[in-house]
């Protein structure tokens, strides 16, 4: 199984857009498209949802809702969210961390043959391995996941 640990300020959504209609729960529609076709093309591809979205007052089920307003044709395909580590000293940072531990927490459910990041902020993967930082894309804010991104993931998941 590949996993793609998926963000979604500033990946699914960005700056550069109109905030007013859906403020805070504003999704970029292009970006989701080409969410859906980087899981058309890779089949064993599923998502785990690392996004501050997952906690807050929307959670996993009501994000996966909206995105699906929004055109995500792949809601059975979104199978977790990464575990919280809280409000503490320098949690912010742990996101890649937070990562590792879903993985670790369902190595019994599944065997993770590869996976990536895909976020808009790498310092939240300070604190992983260098090695890590080869599974990690990053999105300029400014314009959320686009083409060039798309790429990078394709290259992580399909390599060998």
């Amino acid at each position: 199984m590949k996993i793609l640990f998926l963000d979604i300020d500033g990946v699914l959504n960005n700056d550069g857009q109109d905030w007013t209609i859906e403020r805070s729960w504003t999704i970029h529609d292009p970006s989701v498209a080409l969410l859906n076709r980087l899981l058309d093309e890779i089949p064993d591809l599923n998502i785990v949802i690392s996004s501050t979205w997952r906690v807050k007052d929307r959670g996993q089920e009501a994000t996966v809702n909206h995105l699906v307003k929004h055109g995500f044709k792949h809601a059975s395909r979104v199978i977790g969210s990464t575990p919280d580590f809280g409000d503490t000293t320098n949690a912010w940072f742990r996101r890649g961390e937070e990562c590792l531990e879903w993985i670790e927490l369902h190595n019994n459910d599944c065997v993770v043959e590869m996976f990536a990041f895909l976020d808009d902020q790498k310092d939240m993967f300070l604190t992983l391995p260098m090695y890590y930082s080869s599974r990690l894309v990053i999105t300029n804010q400014e314009v959320g996941f686009v083409e060039r991104d798309f790429d990078k993931l394709k290259e992580i998941l399909c390599s060998k």
